[in-house]
């Protein structure tokens, strides 16, 4: 039987009150057939979804007094996990084929957001990213000056390394980030990124084009496509450590008549092929 944190309300006060170690909330787990394991205040419950077989991880950190929180953790299918338990600081997970995982709670919390739509490589990235856990951190403060000259900056409060400073593109005109926790991370995926930025002009031409595109015959009627794409600017731009590229677009007029303030977000692959366009707060 799955838990579902999204659909079904009472299964947050199970979690929670299991990582609180109420009798009741581990017996329920037990009747349901749930691997977990759990210690004062955090509970690790792999639930299985009926339908596709997949698993996925439930990390809930709770304290007596209040306030905690719950992460899910998606499971690469080739990792299917047959024990659970806690030793030491360490959770552990044990898969059918012998490999074992072991990290600290905290190191959960800093996987990657692996794109699944449109992805062939989706399995391949999330089991990369999956059994990296153990050795993920946070980043620290750092500047890095790269071999075009370009000057990346570590920000410590929302992670990433920004671009601050180039001599190639105006910086100020959109804000360009990667998807990379350490500067071994951030050279690594140089080599791919300083190219594509000199592509930002053309990638927000397809972009405007594609949400066009995307739009009913009358609003394409009511409104042609350079006047569409006039009413367009390019906000941010993300470089994902997989190669994807995520441009955030914002309408010039801050009254935002177009999305109602909300910012429509055009995502392409490794390839500069668009595959998906989402709207975002």
């Amino acid at each position: 039987m799955t838990i579902d944190l999204e659909k079904n309300p009472a299964d947050i006060a199970l979690m929670r009150n299991a990582a609180l170690g109420e009798g009741s909330a581990l017996e329920e787990l037990r009747r349901r057939e749930v691997l977990f394991a759990q210690r004062p205040g955090l509970c690790f419950a792999v639930s299985t979804e009926a339908e596709s077989g997949r698993q996925q991880g439930i990390l809930s950190e709770h304290r007596e007094g209040g306030g905690g929180m719950d992460s899910l953790i998606e499971i690469p299918l080739s990792f299917t996990i047959e024990a659970v338990s806690i030793e030491g600081e360490k959770v552990v997970l044990t898969a059918k084929d012998g490999r074992v995982m072991a990290a600290e709670p905290e190191r959960f919390g800093f996987r990657r957001l692996i794109r699944e739509q449109n992805n062939p490589d989706y399995e391949a990235q999330l089991e990369h990213d999956f059994l990296s856990i153990p050795s993920k951190r946070r980043g620290e403060a750092d500047r890095y000056k790269d071999g075009v000259g370009n000057e990346w900056t570590y920000n410590t409060e929302i992670g990433g390394y920004w671009l601050t400073r180039s001599s190639e593109i105006e910086v100020g005109q959109a804000e360009v980030s990667c998807e990379a926790t350490a500067r071994d991370e951030l050279t690594e995926m140089l080599p791919a990124v300083n190219p594509r930025l000199q592509r930002l002009d053309s990638y927000l031409r397809a972009a405007t084009a594609y949400l066009w595109e995307s739009g009913s015959e009358e609003e394409k009627e009511s409104l042609e496509l350079e006047s569409f794409r006039d009413m367009l600017r390019l906000d941010s731009v993300n470089f994902s450590y997989y190669g994807d590229l995520e441009l955030w677009l914002v309408e010039k007029d801050e009254a935002g008549a177009l999305f109602d303030g909300y910012s429509p977000t055009v995502y392409l692959d490794r390839n500069d092929e668009i595959v998906s366009w989402a709207m975002n707060g």
